[in-house]
């Protein structure tokens, strides 16, 4: 639990020492973080204001190595987004596991809406879980954003990982 204290810390202080953007007035998530056991799956609100000229048009969520357990990078059948592609037994504390990627078929200016994570196959532990916006601009350089979500699994499962679908959002249709 000290652990996953500290964590909430630092990502609170990231967030207040972050430079400022263009892109957007608000990007957040509710709640921002929470203990489950594995094979819940969580609801998250995702609230959104861009400024102009900006929307979002894309949402992931994923878990990069060094805010996770070791044990969830090393479970079998996990599919892990390396950092080091040309050798793939590198390991690098920027490798990640993705919950889910999607481009949204209309973009987003100003609301919310939900999306989820299944938890199923987490090993007991505590985790960062990165949901990231992607705002283009035409002609300018595209802003990202990065927010936490403190996730303490307080007992594992024998469920297997897998990327969890967001049926609820409007998105473009996988090429």
């Amino acid at each position: 639990m000290k652990r996953a204290a500290m964590l909430l810390f630092l990502l609170a202080a990231g967030t207040l020492l972050a430079a400022p953007n263009k892109a957007y007035e608000l990007f957040t998530i509710e709640p921002a973080g929470g203990c489950v056991k594995a094979g819940t799956v969580l609801t998250l609100k995702v609230r959104v204001r861009c400024k102009d000229g900006y929307a979002l048009r894309g949402i992931s969520a994923c878990v990069p190595r060094r805010m996770a357990p070791a044990a969830f990078f090393d479970a079998a059948g996990v599919n892990v987004n390396r950092y080091y592609k040309d050798d793939p037994a590198k390991k690098s504390p920027y490798d990640s596991i993705f919950f889910f990627s999607e481009l949204f078929k209309n973009p987003v200016m100003d609301g919310e809406f939900t999306v989820q994570i299944n938890t199923a196959g987490m090993p007991q532990g505590d985790y960062a879980l990165a949901i990231r916006g992607y705002f283009p601009k035409k002609g300018a350089k595209s802003e990202y954003l990065n927010i936490y979500y403190a996730l303490t699994v307080s007992e594992g499962d024998n469920g297997k990982f897998a990327p969890t679908p967001q049926p609820q959002l409007e998105t473009r249709a996988k090429k």
